[in-house]
């Protein structure tokens, strides 16, 4: 996850609280190397299945989204920028179709 990273990045990753104030790009780089390196689908369904969910709800839940719709919903929720009004909506829509198909 750290290839994309400079080395002063990856030493204030290492000996700080950096997530508390990142550096410039930081958090694109690790939203780009989680989509590289992990599953993402799997990691949402280990997390839902952890917070109660059942496997069966969340393989639906998790498998109802496409690579882009979870790449604009992981790079928001790590950089904290709001996605665009028309993007908002996408996912919204997104989120009730999902929830309508699985049961949720």
């Amino acid at each position: 996850m750290v290839a994309g990273l400079d080395d002063n990045v990856v030493d204030e990753l290492i000996t700080g609280n950096t997530f508390n104030d990142p550096p410039p790009g930081v958090m694109l780089v690790m939203a780009d190397a989680m989509f590289n390196c992990v599953s993402v689908t799997q990691m949402m369904v280990d997390l839902m299945v952890a917070d109660g969910a059942t496997q069966e709800e969340a393989e639906c839940f998790a498998n109802g989204f496409d690579e882009e719709f979870m790449r604009l919903m992981v790079t928001s929720d790590l950089t904290g920028e709001e996605p665009s009004p028309e993007e908002e909506e996408a996912v919204m829509a997104g989120f009730f179709e999902v929830m309508m198909t699985c049961g949720g």
